[in-house]
C-alpha cells in the first residue's frame, strides 16, 4: 500500500488511494479543497472552527477504519474537534458522500505551523466483503502572530521590556566609557603599534613575497626538470609500461585480424570448392516484451513544530513572550563598544600613546614584512618548482620511452598472434561453407524431387 501526497502552494493535501500498481478507481476518498489553512492567529487566541470534507469519488463504499490524530501528529496548536466532525470510526460512505472533519488552530510562538493529519479506510466489495487497507492524508497549515495590543498587561509587559533594554544599553555604555577614559598613553602605544605594525607588515610582506616566490621558482624547476636520475627512472617505467600495453593490444588486434582474414578466405575457398553459390539468409528474431506499469507515489513528511507544553497560565505565558519582543526590539547589543569608543577618543594621554605607537609599529612592520616575504616567498617558490619540473621531466620521459616501446611491442605480438589465428579462422570457414553447401545441395537438389515425384506420381 502506498499513499499519493500532492504538494500544494503553502500546504499539503493528499487525495488518492493507491492499490500499489496504480489509482484504484474503486476506491477512491478526496478532501473537497487542495488545502486548510488557518491564517495568522494571534497567540493566546483559538481561530474559528474550521471543516474539511471527504468525499467518497470511488465507484464502491468506503469504511473509516482510523483517524490518526497522533501517529503523524494533530497535536497542539491544532486541535481536532470530533464531537463536531461528522467522519467518525466505523461510517460507511456510499459513492460521491461525503463525511466533515473540524480543526480549530490555537498558536503557541511566532511560527509557520503545519501538521498532518492520517486517514485509513477499507473498501466495500459489492458482495459485502472488506478489501485491505487503505490510507490517505490531509496537512493543516497556520501562523503564530505575538500581538501584545490586544490585553493592557500585555502593552506594560512589552514596554517593561523595552525599559529593561534601555537600561542594560545605558550601563553597558557607561560601563565602555569609563573604561575609554581609563586608558593609559602605554595602552595607546600598544594599540597604535599593533594597528599599524600589522598593515605596515602585510603591505610589505606581499609585493617581497610575490617576487623571491618567482625567482625560487625558476631555480627550483630547473633543478628537478635537468635532473637525468629521474627522467632515466620515469623512462624505464614508460618503457615496462608500453611494452605490456603494447604486446597485449598487439595480441587483441593481431589475433582478431587473423582469424577474421583466415575465416574470410577459408569461406571463400570452401564455396568455390563446393561449386555452389549459397546466398547468405538473414535471420531475425523477435523478442516479446513484457510492458509493466506501477505507480509508486510515496512520500513521508516530518513535521517539527517545536511546540512547547502549555502553561496553566497562559496570560503569564504571553506576558513573558512581550517582555523577550519588547527587549529585542531596543536592546543595542553594540552599547558597550559604542562608549569605549567616545571614553577612548576624549582620552589625551591613549590618543597620544597611538600616535607614537602608530609611527614605529609602521616603520618596523615595514622592514620585518619586507624581509619575511623575501624569505618565504623564495622556499615556497623553490620547492613547488622542484615538484613541477620534476613531474614535467617524468612525464616527458615516461611518454617518449613508452610511445617507443609500445610501437614495437605492438608491432611484434600483432604479426606472431596474426599468423596463429589466421589458420584458425580458415579451418573453421572453409568447413563451415563447405558441408552447409553441400547440404543445401543435396536437399534442394536431390529431396526436393523425391518429394515432388511422390506428390505427382503417388510413390
Amino acid at each position: 500500500m502506498r499513499w499519493h501526497f500532492t504538494l500544494m502552494t503553502g500546504f499539503v493535501v493528499s487525495g488518492c488511494i493507491t492499490d500499489g500498481k496504480g489509482l484504484d478507481p474503486r476506491y477512491r476518498v478526496e478532501p473537497d479543497r487542495p488545502s486548510l489553512s488557518f491564517g495568522a492567529v494571534d497567540i493566546s487566541l483559538t481561530s474559528p472552527n474550521r471543516t474539511l470534507n471527504l468525499v467518497n469519488t470511488g465507484l464502491n463504499s468506503v469504511i473509516l477504519e482510523e483517524i490518526s490524530v497522533s501517529a503523524m501528529g494533530v497535536e497542539l496548536p491544532f486541535a481536532y474537534q470530533p464531537v463536531d466532525s461528522s467522519c467518525q470510526l466505523g461510517l460507511e460512505l456510499a459513492p460521491e458522500d461525503s463525511c466533515s472533519l473540524v480543526f480549530s488552530f490555537s498558536p503557541r510562538q511566532e511560527y509557520d505551523y503545519v501538521d498532518a493529519i492520517q486517514f485509513r479506510w477499507k473498501g466495500k466489495k459489492p458482495n459485502g466483503d472488506l478489501t485491505k487497507i487503505y490510507m490517505n492524508n490531509a496537512f493543516l497549515g497556520g501562523k503564530g502572530n505575538l500581538n501584545c495590543q490586544l490585553r493592557e498587561d500585555w502593552q506594560d509587559s512589552l514596554s517593561t521590556g523595552e525599559s529593561n533594554a534601555i537600561e542594560d544599553n545605558e550601563t553597558a555604555f557607561q560601563q565602555g566609557l569609563v573604561t575609554g577614559q581609563s586608558l593609559t598613553y602605554d595602552d595607546g602605544y600598544s594599540d597604535g603599534f599593533s594597528q599599524s605594525y600589522s598593515d605596515s607588515y602585510w603591505q610589505a610582506y606581499t609585493p617581497a613575497y610575490n617576487q623571491s616566490y618567482g625567482e625560487g621558482y625558476f631555480y627550483g624547476f630547473d633543478q628537478g626538470y635537468y635532473n637525468l636520475a629521474d627522467r632515466d627512472g620515469a623512462c624505464q617505467q614508460g618503457e615496462s609500461a608500453g611494452n605490456n600495453d603494447g604486446t597485449a593490444s598487439g595480441n587483441l588486434s593481431g589475433s582478431s585480424a587473423g582469424y577474421q582474414d583466415g575465416y574470410n578466405h577459408g569461406v571463400a575457398d570452401g564455396e568455390y570448392d563446393a561449386l555452389y553459390y549459397l546466398q547468405a539468409v538473414a535471420s531475425s528474431w523477435n523478442q516479446d516484451e513484457n510492458l509493466y506499469y506501477q505507480c509508486v507515489a510515496a512520500e513521508d513528511y516530518i513535521f517539527n513544530n517545536l511546540v512547547p507544553p502549555r502553561p496553566n497560565d497562559e496570560f503569564a505565558y504571553v506576558n513573558d513572550l512581550c517582555v523577550e519582543k519588547g527587549y529585542s526590539n531596543v536592546f543595542n547589543p553594540n552599547s558597550f563598544s559604542e562608549g569605549w569608543s567616545q571614553g577612548a577618543s576624549e582620552n589625551e594621554d591613549y590618543q597620544q600613546g597611538i600616535v607614537a605607537g602608530n609611527a614605529h609599529g609602521s616603520s618596523q612592520g615595514e622592514v620585518e614584512g619586507r624581509a619575511d616575504g623575501q624569505f618565504q616567498g623564495y622556499q615556497d617558490g623553490e620547492a613547488d618548482g622542484l615538484v613541477e619540473g620534476t613531474e614535467l621531466a617524468e612525464q616527458e620521459a615516461y611518454d617518449d620511452c613508452y610511445e617507443q616501446s609500445y610501437s614495437d611491442a605492438n608491432a611484434i605480438a600483432h604479426a606472431a598472434s596474426y599468423d596463429i589465428y589466421y589458420d584458425d579462422g580458415y579451418i573453421e570457414g572453409y568447413d563451415e561453407m563447405y558441408y552447409e553447401t553441400l547440404y543445401d545441395f543435396y536437399y534442394d537438389n536431390f529431396c526436393y524431387s523425391i518429394i515432388d515425384d511422390w506428390l505427382t506420381n503417388g510413390n
